[in-house]
Protein backbone atom coordinates (compact mmCIF):
# COMPACT_ATOMS: atom_id res chain seq x y z
CA UNK A 1 0.00 0.00 0.00
CA UNK A 2 1.15 3.68 -0.61
CA UNK A 3 1.41 6.05 2.47
CA UNK A 4 0.46 9.92 1.99
CA UNK A 5 2.55 12.71 2.19
CA UNK A 6 2.28 13.01 5.81
CA UNK A 7 3.00 9.78 6.77
CA UNK A 8 6.19 9.82 4.52
CA UNK A 9 7.00 12.79 6.39
CA UNK A 10 5.71 11.44 9.67
CA UNK A 11 8.07 8.37 8.75
CA UNK A 12 11.20 10.50 7.96
CA UNK A 13 11.09 12.51 11.65
CA UNK A 14 10.49 8.91 13.38
CA UNK A 15 13.65 7.28 11.98
CA UNK A 16 15.61 10.62 12.98
CA UNK A 17 16.08 12.37 9.31
CA UNK A 18 15.55 12.01 5.77
CA UNK A 19 16.07 8.65 3.99
CA UNK A 20 19.23 8.03 2.55
CA UNK A 21 18.27 6.51 -0.44
CA UNK A 22 15.85 9.53 -1.26
CA UNK A 23 18.73 11.71 -0.91
CA UNK A 24 21.04 9.54 -3.04
CA UNK A 25 18.08 9.66 -5.69
CA UNK A 26 17.91 13.15 -5.57
CA UNK A 27 21.39 14.38 -5.61
CA UNK A 28 21.62 11.67 -8.91
CA UNK A 29 19.02 13.27 -10.10
CA UNK A 30 20.63 17.12 -10.14
CA UNK A 31 23.96 15.15 -11.05
CA UNK A 32 21.89 13.87 -14.24
CA UNK A 33 20.26 17.61 -14.72
CA UNK A 34 23.52 19.05 -14.34
CA UNK A 35 25.37 16.85 -16.49
CA UNK A 36 22.25 17.30 -19.45
CA UNK A 37 22.72 21.10 -19.13
CA UNK A 38 26.75 21.10 -19.64
CA UNK A 39 26.01 18.59 -22.60
CA UNK A 40 23.13 21.46 -23.94
CA UNK A 41 26.14 23.62 -23.48
CA UNK A 42 28.27 21.84 -25.42
CA UNK A 43 26.23 21.06 -28.27
CA UNK A 44 25.34 25.15 -28.54
CA UNK A 45 29.16 26.12 -28.09
CA UNK A 46 29.33 22.87 -30.97
CA UNK A 47 26.93 24.51 -33.06
CA UNK A 48 28.35 28.20 -32.63
CA UNK A 49 31.49 26.56 -34.01
CA UNK A 50 30.09 25.30 -37.02
CA UNK A 51 28.52 28.09 -38.02
CA UNK A 52 31.48 30.31 -37.47
CA UNK A 53 33.62 27.80 -39.54
CA UNK A 54 30.86 28.16 -42.29
CA UNK A 55 31.55 31.46 -42.37
CA UNK A 56 35.01 31.77 -42.37
CA UNK A 57 34.58 28.78 -45.22
CA UNK A 58 32.22 30.73 -47.36
CA UNK A 59 34.40 34.28 -46.90
CA UNK A 60 37.47 31.81 -48.08
CA UNK A 61 35.69 30.77 -50.73
CA UNK A 62 34.86 34.47 -52.33
CA UNK A 63 38.35 35.46 -51.17
CA UNK A 64 39.61 32.12 -53.42
CA UNK A 65 37.29 32.81 -56.06
CA UNK A 66 38.37 36.82 -56.70
CA UNK A 67 41.75 35.39 -56.73
CA UNK A 68 40.91 32.63 -59.25
CA UNK A 69 39.02 35.23 -61.76
CA UNK A 70 42.05 37.65 -61.29
CA UNK A 71 44.59 35.23 -62.41
CA UNK A 72 42.67 33.74 -65.11
CA UNK A 73 41.84 36.84 -66.51
CA UNK A 74 46.09 37.69 -66.13
CA UNK A 75 46.52 34.01 -67.83
CA UNK A 76 43.85 35.15 -71.17
CA UNK A 77 46.02 38.48 -70.95
CA UNK A 78 49.10 36.97 -71.33
CA UNK A 79 48.10 34.51 -73.74
CA UNK A 80 46.80 37.00 -75.81
CA UNK A 81 50.54 38.88 -75.83
CA UNK A 82 51.70 35.89 -76.33
CA UNK A 83 49.96 35.20 -79.46
CA UNK A 84 50.32 38.34 -80.92
CA UNK A 85 54.10 38.30 -79.97
CA UNK A 86 53.77 34.62 -82.16
CA UNK A 87 52.10 36.28 -85.34
CA UNK A 88 54.61 39.58 -85.23
CA UNK A 89 57.58 37.15 -85.58
CA UNK A 90 55.97 35.37 -88.30
CA UNK A 91 55.68 38.36 -90.16
CA UNK A 92 58.93 39.58 -89.56
CA UNK A 93 60.13 35.54 -90.56
CA UNK A 94 57.97 35.84 -93.76
CA UNK A 95 59.39 39.27 -93.86
CA UNK A 96 63.35 37.97 -94.33
CA UNK A 97 62.25 35.36 -96.16
CA UNK A 98 60.79 37.71 -98.87
CA UNK A 99 63.98 39.88 -98.44
CA UNK A 100 66.69 36.59 -98.72
CA UNK A 101 64.58 35.52 -102.31
CA UNK A 102 65.04 38.95 -103.73
CA UNK A 103 68.54 39.48 -102.53
CA UNK A 104 70.36 36.30 -103.05
CA UNK A 105 67.91 34.09 -105.35
CA UNK A 106 66.96 37.15 -107.78
CA UNK A 107 63.50 36.77 -107.77
CA UNK A 108 60.56 39.94 -108.47
CA UNK A 109 60.15 41.78 -105.31
CA UNK A 110 56.51 41.08 -106.10
CA UNK A 111 56.59 37.29 -106.52
CA UNK A 112 58.73 37.16 -103.34
CA UNK A 113 56.47 38.60 -101.21
CA UNK A 114 53.50 36.79 -103.20
CA UNK A 115 55.64 33.26 -102.42
CA UNK A 116 55.87 34.89 -98.87
CA UNK A 117 52.30 35.43 -98.26
CA UNK A 118 50.94 32.37 -99.82
CA UNK A 119 53.33 30.17 -97.13
CA UNK A 120 51.94 32.17 -94.25
CA UNK A 121 48.13 31.65 -95.60
CA UNK A 122 48.31 28.13 -96.22
CA UNK A 123 50.33 27.77 -92.39
CA UNK A 124 47.42 29.98 -91.35
CA UNK A 125 44.90 27.31 -93.28
CA UNK A 126 46.76 24.28 -91.67
CA UNK A 127 46.56 25.74 -88.14
CA UNK A 128 42.79 26.28 -88.78
CA UNK A 129 42.14 22.76 -89.49
CA UNK A 130 44.35 22.04 -86.52
CA UNK A 131 41.88 24.39 -83.79
CA UNK A 132 38.86 22.80 -85.76
CA UNK A 133 39.82 19.28 -84.79
CA UNK A 134 40.46 20.37 -81.58
CA UNK A 135 37.49 22.66 -80.99
CA UNK A 136 35.60 18.87 -82.37
CA UNK A 137 36.66 17.93 -79.02
CA UNK A 138 35.76 20.63 -76.43
CA UNK A 139 31.78 19.94 -77.14
CA UNK A 140 31.40 17.69 -74.20
CA UNK A 141 29.64 15.50 -75.95
CA UNK A 142 29.80 12.69 -73.43
CA UNK A 143 28.66 14.88 -70.35
CA UNK A 144 25.64 15.93 -72.29
CA UNK A 145 24.76 12.53 -73.09
CA UNK A 146 25.07 11.88 -69.33
CA UNK A 147 22.88 15.15 -68.13
CA UNK A 148 20.44 13.90 -70.99
CA UNK A 149 20.23 10.88 -69.98
CA UNK A 150 19.93 11.75 -65.99
CA UNK A 151 16.76 14.04 -66.96
CA UNK A 152 15.49 11.83 -69.24
CA UNK A 153 15.51 9.13 -65.75
CA UNK A 154 17.92 6.55 -67.96
CA UNK A 155 21.35 6.94 -65.38
CA UNK A 156 23.64 4.57 -67.61
CA UNK A 157 22.40 5.20 -70.95
CA UNK A 158 21.97 0.92 -71.61
CA UNK A 159 17.97 1.92 -72.45
CA UNK A 160 19.84 4.06 -75.19
CA UNK A 161 22.15 1.09 -76.28
CA UNK A 162 19.57 -1.33 -76.11
CA UNK A 163 17.05 0.45 -78.35
CA UNK A 164 19.47 0.85 -80.72
CA UNK A 165 20.36 -2.63 -80.86
CA UNK A 166 17.19 -4.48 -82.72
CA UNK A 167 17.24 -1.57 -85.49
CA UNK A 168 21.02 -1.98 -85.95
CA UNK A 169 20.22 -6.19 -86.21
CA UNK A 170 17.31 -5.01 -88.69
CA UNK A 171 19.70 -2.55 -90.78
CA UNK A 172 22.83 -5.57 -90.86
CA UNK A 173 19.80 -8.14 -91.87
CA UNK A 174 18.28 -5.56 -94.51
CA UNK A 175 21.55 -5.27 -96.15
CA UNK A 176 22.03 -9.28 -96.44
Amino acid sequence: MTATGSQETDAATDSGGPDPSSEQAREADEREHLRLREEAAELGRLGEDLLGWFRDSLALLGTEARLFLATLLLVVALAAMVGLLIAGAWVFLGAAVVLLLVREGGLNPALATFLGAAVLTVTAVLVYAWIRRLAREMGFARTRAGWAALFRGDVRGDDRRAARAPQQKTDEKAEE
